[in-house]
């Protein structure tokens, strides 16, 4: 049973460190969205426009949004070992108390 909780553990842990990352380029491009929006946002190089870095923006949107699907499709994987774990849990508190 203590496996089970450990193993149960690291990917909690995983869900919580990617949802972190995901929270914090939604962030990235919220300040980004804002400057644009107000029309302070400037070019690093006075040549460039959005133009010539808009292929790279869709790559890594169309990236963030599979490897978000992907997040998404591995936990509904653990749905059925968080429910053993869950019932284990119950089994172990009806036990203790």
């Amino acid at each position: 049973m203590l496996a089970a909780l450990q193993a149960g553990s690291r990917g909690t842990q995983a869900c919580i460190n990617a949802a972190s990352t995901v929270s914090g380029i939604i962030g990235d491009l919220d300040t980004t969205i804002m400057f644009a929006t107000a029309g302070t946002l400037h070019a690093e190089n006075e040549n460039e426009s959005f133009a010539d870095h808009r292929e790279n923006i869709l790559k890594t949107a169309k990236a963030l949004v599979e490897d978000t699907k992907t997040l998404v499709a591995g936990t509904e994987q653990l749905h059925p070992y968080f429910k053993y774990v869950q019932n284990n849990l119950g089994v172990l508190g009806g036990a203790v108390g």
